[in-house]
């Protein structure tokens, strides 16, 4: 109860147009309560630091092209504005917060998997490129614990892999940590 749930829909419908709505979960119904701006993207990553929900790359709706932008949406305006690009064009990656910065890992660009890691101020709107991950993945699930930033699994072209990484901002390093 009380808990609130922003859905950026930046995806396609069953038609094959990108889907352009953000919406809102109060606990019990879905409202819709913007659009995203510009062209619909597909498989950016996501995250929210005070009040704001920053949309990040992704690849172009309209033919999958990966994109540098971030877009950012306040959630108490209901408005969106441009922060400063992915240092990347890319997709595919995700996306954590850790001390009020987020970071972005993986993903992959019109030529490959990468194993980027960068960390957005939006304090500053500028951009800092941290240790890599170990291995290039697209699609790594991401989370925060204990003050650590987790990559979990991820893919590069038709190999899913298992592997885990652990990342210690402290010393800007990642180690392996437990496989799935």
């Amino acid at each position: 109860a009380g808990e609130l749930v922003i859905e950026a829909r930046a995806e396609t419908g069953p038609d094959g147009k990108p889907v352009f709505e953000v919406e809102r979960f109060d606990g019990t119904a879905w409202t819709d309560v913007a659009e995203i701006s510009g062209y619909g993207v597909n498989a950016p990553s996501a995250a929210a630091v005070d009040g704001r929900l920053y949309l990040i790359g992704g690849f172009s709706g309209a033919g999958g092209t990966p994109v540098d932008d971030v877009q950012v949406f306040d959630l108490a305006t209901s408005t969106w504005a441009a922060a400063s690009p992915l240092p990347t064009a890319s997709g595919g990656h995700a996306a954590a917060v850790i001390g009020g910065r987020i970071h972005v890992i993986g993903g992959g660009t019109a030529r490959s998997t990468i194993a980027d890691h960068v960390a957005y101020d939006p304090a500053t709107d500028r951009w800092e490129t941290l240790a890599p991950l170990p291995r290039a993945e697209g699609s790594p699930a991401a989370i925060v614990l204990d003050g650590h930033l987790w990559a979990i699994g991820g893919r590069s072209g038709n190999s899913d892999f298992g592997d885990v990484f652990v990342y210690d901002p402290a010393a800007d390093v990642w180690t392996p940590g437990p496989p799935i």
